[in-house]
């Protein structure tokens, strides 16, 4: 088979795409996450930028020749990677919601900090996975969470995860996505987000 010619960077990209290791999580996770692009921003910036917040919390900071970066914060950890083109935030926390969506892991970010990351913004997603024998969803359940005439969900993961979204921006500028969780693993759940 002949494949159509390929970009110079197709197998740099790939790899780099793969590269990284997952973090582990636990169940029940909330994760706000945001893709900017970055076009003239040098991971320099990107990084003092980081630091800045790493200083507020006492904690170790990335170096300026890193491309990604992972710390806990106490109430929000962070995952950055900085690709050739864009760059991701991923925040996480561990904690249980009266309801899911209901409270954030956004919130917990610095509003300062957070509307002075430099990019533009391409995704804003909030992602919150809970124990599926802990909280039963029903249609009128869902209903309440997503517009119900756009809703989806699939089975992930074989039948350890459902996925549940409407692919609808929110008042706040993010998407939802609700992962109630069945079976998975600390490692399959951060390879599932």
């Amino acid at each position: 088979m002949t494949l159509p010619t390929e970009h110079p960077l197709r197998y740099r990209l790939f790899n780099e795409s793969h590269a990284r290791p997952y973090a582990e999580l636990s169940v029940p996770v909330q994760v706000s996450y945001l893709v900017l692009l970055t076009g003239e921003v040098t991971p320099q910036q990107e990084c003092a930028h980081l630091r800045v917040l790493a200083e507020r919390y006492a904690v170790a900071p990335p170096l300026d020749s890193t491309t990604h970066f992972d710390a806990d914060f106490g109430r929000f950890s962070i995952k950055w990677e900085r690709h050739t083109e864009f760059s991701s935030y991923s925040f996480f926390a561990n904690k249980q919601c009266s309801k899911p969506f209901s409270c954030k892991v956004i919130d917990e970010v610095p509003e300062d900090w957070l509307s002075a990351i430099s990019g533009e913004l391409l995704v804003a997603q909030h992602i919150e996975i809970l124990s599926a024998s802990e909280e039963k969803l029903d249609q009128s359940a869902l209903s309440a969470l997503f517009q119900e005439d756009s809703l989806v969900g699939s089975l992930v993961g074989g039948t350890s995860a459902e996925a549940w979204t409407d692919f609808r921006l929110q008042k706040d500028g993010f998407s939802r996505l609700l992962v109630p969780n069945n079976s998975l693993t600390p490692q399959t759940t951060s390879k599932l987000i």
